[in-house]
């Protein structure tokens, strides 16, 4: 292997999935760049809310080998309010450490890439491309901040959070070689906040071949506490928060519940929202909330639905599109999908498997539903155009070799 090809990638999130269901991204990346015959070092961070497993942390700095590629573990700030200032502390503990890591360790890099969600690394990653004269700064945006902690959070944009994260967002777009981003058109938004030209391109969320080729059935005790028989199931996996908007899910089960039955909804995994969401659905016998699962059974419980669901807030952020891991798992099961989702055109639209309904209206869900619950089987088959649209153009294979033509 050459040294001095050699990458760093800075994502405080970034984690193989024995330790989270969240972050692989760029992991399936590196593996990819191994082959093309470069040294990857993913600098992460010990502590998240998607962590589900701690990873090494017995020192500030634990280097870690997971299939050829170095992460190097910067122990963190432990916080227990996703929402709340703890979790920016400990965005700003990880970029401070990460001026006394030891970089020399790590080689000379030629490439250096800073992923948000966290995107105060920016700053280092300026000053780290300057000392060591790497020959490109890659900026990927993942959350366009500050808005989504405007929009989401209902807060000014004179809010000094949002000024604080506005400023080294801008830094970022300034500095970087290329920006890339998962949102097909987050480059209306860096227009808007920079006069400068720069070098966009859209990497969206993909998958791992091998990843699915080793997805388990569920456990047979797991089918009969959560999974009811009999009965039209509509399905949602994935985090249970604000962001998600599943109190529109719950309004619609609450109008079906005596309308029609056989329809049952499953809520499956965890979050900040979820004690509130149980709560609000005490009296609705159609809905179950199921915790959250290893990633290798995701692909057997959306096989157990019907319909799979997805909801968004109804906010001005998503006019630039999206892109979630949850509808690469949701394609290639090949299962009609319905998105409450009112952005940028999307999938769904491009591989005709499934619906797209207005946010946050509940009766607007309700028609697709019962539409979809009223397809032939004929009908059906011509939905079914998920698995082969991904295999095709999302997975990580064939994205990494978009990512290796800016590193020239």
């Amino acid at each position: 292997m050459d040294k001095s090809k050699t990458i760093w990638i800075i994502n405080q999130y970034a984690a193989p999935l024995e330790y989270s269901h969240f972050g692989a991204r760029h992991l399936y990346f590196a593996k990819e760049y191994l082959k093309a015959g470069y040294q990857v070092y993913i600098i992460t961070c010990t502590y998240n809310h998607y962590i589900h497993k701690s990873p090494p942390k017995n020192k500030q700095f634990n280097f870690e080998d997971v299939d050829g590629v170095t992460f190097i573990w910067v122990k963190g700030f432990e916080y227990k309010n996703s929402n709340g200032i703890e979790r920016v502390i400990s965005w700003i503990t990880f970029s401070l450490k990460l001026f006394f890591l030891p970089w020399k360790k790590l080689g000379k890099p030629e490439i250096i890439i800073v992923s948000s969600v966290s995107i105060l690394p920016v700053l280092n990653a300026i000053w780290l491309k300057y000392r060591y004269k790497a020959k490109k700064f890659i900026f990927e945006i993942r959350d366009i901040w500050p808005e989504t902690f405007i929009e989401l959070g209902n807060h000014s944009k004179y809010h000094p959070l949002a000024l604080f994260l506005g400023f080294f967002e801008k830094m970022g777009y300034k500095k970087a070689n290329h920006i890339v981003a998962t949102m097909p058109k987050a480059d209306l938004h860096i227009s808007s906040r920079i006069k400068k030209k720069f070098d966009f391109k859209c990497i969206p969320q993909g998958i791992d071949k091998q990843f699915f080729s080793k997805q388990l059935d569920l456990p047979a005790e797991f089918i009969r506490d959560y999974i009811p028989s009999n009965k039209f199931i509509v399905g949602y996996a994935g985090t249970i928060g604000l962001s998600n908007a599943l109190s529109t899910l719950l309004e619609a089960a609450k109008e079906l519940m005596e309308k029609n039955q056989e329809i049952h909804f499953l809520l499956l995994g965890d979050g900040h929202d979820k004690a509130s969401l149980m709560k609000s659905a005490e009296n609705l016998k159609n809905v179950t909330f199921i915790p959250k699962i290893a990633s290798y059974y995701i692909q057997s419980f959306l096989k157990k639905c019907n319909i799979l669901y997805d909801s968004v807030l109804s906010v001005n952020l998503y006019k630039y599109g999206i892109s979630r891991n949850k509808w690469m798992d949701y394609l290639y099961s090949n299962k009609p999908i319905i998105v409450s989702y009112s952005g940028y055109d999307n999938l769904l639209e491009e591989t005709k498997s499934g619906i797209i309904v207005p946010s946050e209206d509940h009766l607007r869900l309700i028609d697709a539903i019962l539409h979809i619950k009223g397809l032939s089987k004929e009908e059906l088959l011509k939905m079914e155009n998920g698995r082969e649209y991904v295999l095709k153009n999302r997975t990580y294979e064939t994205l990494a070799l978009e990512y290796l033509e800016l590193f020239k």
